[in-house]
């Protein structure tokens, strides 16, 4: 690569020290050497910042961009400057026993040339002012170190070839200085009273803007090959990818001598990108779940504790990093049972635990939770610290799979009045419970609203027995709803009857065989005086009356 070198001129001429100009440069180092502490105070803090999002990386710096010479000099031409992230690597990206050099250092990325540069250094002309004193004169804060340019520039330090950059070691500290001139100029035109490196502070939500200012390469990406990774103080820091496989491989390491050193068995098949961890101690569960929280590129886990004493966990694990905020399933009850506590992260698109009876699924995306469903089999089944866990667990929806016996009726009116956010009820019974736990739940929703309480549940689906299904659904706080009902039959029975008495109307669907069922049709036939939305209507008639055919003549007319 052609590269220019840069020769610095004398920043005053030669002239006859006098004491009247030995006290003016003398004041002159003073005001200067003031700037400076306060330049570097400035830096230090600009490093130390952390944050647990950021959506996009927010350490980089812009050089001239070096096209040619101008007399004699590497000045740049107008409109030409080069914009480079830097990798946030540091001790959360290595191993114990690394022999890298895991510090901050231009990303492996050849930059990208700055659109539209006034409008971009008027935005973040301050911000980017301090980082370029930053890698001038180098900086260490909050356990995180800049090097001065020369160890920047380094290929030894970081091992790899910088060859893709426009620059090197004997010109950047012309550029990194001309760059600061044209910054200091540019803000003190704007600004003639106020110190060029003052009001530097950014918001992460600033950073979304940045990439409408680089020309993009031919992949469209605006990170400069770095990812998003976390620190075990939950702190994002984007990092290159030669850093990243060892970041990956030291969050494994933290969660191997968690298990090992307990007595736990733990196994990383790499060519299947899977872990799969096991320990037998309720309280080292928790340990874990503790560690597994800080394994930020956990993409999808599946739970199944078999019992109380044993956990057999499986993590499919995606080699992109992710940056995850964490969400505890149990937001009402901190003393609850930690066997049904689970830390997850809201872009896990699902994640299971099945305990005791109970299975719970979280799902969401980017935006966050938008479901939470909890399937137990039935009340009964369940320990008393679950049935407080459920009480004003922040689940949006609940399967019954097994029934709700008798005894278990205020337990339903318990969950339907004190779940925040239950909005989906589905119960799964026999068919003699059928009518009434449609008319518990009406009874108890109706309840709740006259004592001025606001329920969240908008749906109920009971089914039984694979021959009945009725789906209510409920309209905002009012004491209104809309039923749509299925039954398939293959005779008569005593609460067919009993249900066309209540809710005949709700009918769209009926398939049945007919014996002597006069009594039958009249009752359909009233239903169709009082407005039937019967869609389809299957019957095998057997031995019916001239008068039960003619009503079912009728009815299908």
């Amino acid at each position: 690569m052609d590269r220019s070198k840069c020769r610095r001129l004398p920043l005053t001429p030669q002239q006859t020290p006098t004491v009247g100009w030995q006290d003016y440069l003398l004041e002159k180092l003073r005001i200067q050497k003031q700037h400076f502490v306060v330049i570097l105070s400035r830096t230090r803090a600009l490093l130390a910042k952390s944050f647990e999002e950021l959506p996009m990386p927010r350490l980089f710096i812009v050089l001239p961009k070096v096209v040619g010479i101008v007399d004699g000099h590497g000045e740049p031409f107008p409109v030409q400057f080069r914009f480079y992230y830097l990798c946030e690597c540091g001790g959360h990206t290595a191993l114990k026993k690394s022999k890298e050099v895991h510090r901050i250092h231009i990303a492996n990325h050849p930059g990208y040339d700055l659109d539209n540069h006034d409008e971009f250094f008027d935005k973040y002309g301050r911000y980017l002012l301090l980082m370029m004193y930053m890698v001038k004169c180098g900086v260490s804060s909050a356990g995180r170190e800049v090097k001065p340019l020369l160890d920047l520039m380094s290929a030894e330090a970081i091992n790899e070839d910088q060859d893709h950059l426009d620059f090197d070691r004997e010109n950047i500290r012309c550029l990194v200085d001309n760059m600061i001139t044209y910054l200091e100029d540019r803000i003190r035109i704007k600004d003639r009273d106020m110190d060029p490196t003052s009001q530097w502070e950014l918001h992460p939500s600033e950073l979304t803007p940045l990439k409408w200012y680089l020309n993009r390469t031919e992949d469209g990406s605006v990170s400069g090959h770095l990812h998003q990774t976390q620190t075990q103080e939950r702190h994002c820091r984007w990092i290159c990818s030669k850093h990243l496989q060892e970041y990956h491989e030291s969050t494994i390491q933290i969660l191997q001598e968690l298990l090992t050193s307990n007595g736990g068995d733990y196994d990383y098949d790499k060519t299947m990108n899977k872990i799969e961890l096991r320990c037998d101690s309720v309280v080292m569960e928790k340990c874990f779940r503790d560690a597994m929280s800080n394994v930020r590129w956990i993409q999808n886990s599946d739970v199944n504790q078999r019992s109380l004493t044993e956990l057999d966990l499986r993590l499919d694990c995606n080699t992109i990093p992710y940056c995850y905020q964490d969400l505890d399933c149990d937001t009402s009850i901190p003393t609850s049972t930690e066997n049904v506590r689970i830390n997850i992260n809201i872009n896990c698109l699902t994640i299971g635990l099945g305990l005791s009876g109970l299975f719970l699924t979280v799902g969401g995306n980017h935006d966050g939770i938008r479901y939470f469903e909890m399937e137990i089999q039935a009340f009964e089944f369940l320990h008393l610290e679950i049935l407080k866990f459920m009480q004003g667990c922040h689940y949006t929806y609940l399967t019954v799979s097994d029934g709700i016996s008798p005894e278990a009726d205020n337990c339903l009116v318990d969950i339907i009045r004190n779940s925040p956010k239950l909005e989906g009820l589905h119960i799964r019974c026999r068919i003699n419970r059928l009518l009434t736990i449609i008319n518990l739940v009406l009874s108890t929703r109706e309840k709740a609203i006259q004592d001025g309480d606001s329920l969240s549940l908008r749906t109920l689906t009971v089914s039984a027995d694979d021959l009945y299904e009725s789906t209510i659904t409920f309209i905002g706080d009012s004491q209104l709803f809309d039923m749509r009902t299925s039954i398939s039959l293959a005779r008569e029975d005593h609460l067919m009857f009993d249900f066309i008495v209540q809710y005949g109307w709700s009918i769209e669907s009926l398939s049945l065989s007919l014996s002597h069922g006069a009594r039958l049709t009249a009752l359909l036939d009233s239903i169709q005086e009082r407005g039937s939305r019967m869609k389809t209507f299957t019957v095998i008639p057997i031995d019916l009356t001239t008068t039960g055919l003619n009503i079912l003549d009728r009815m299908t007319r």
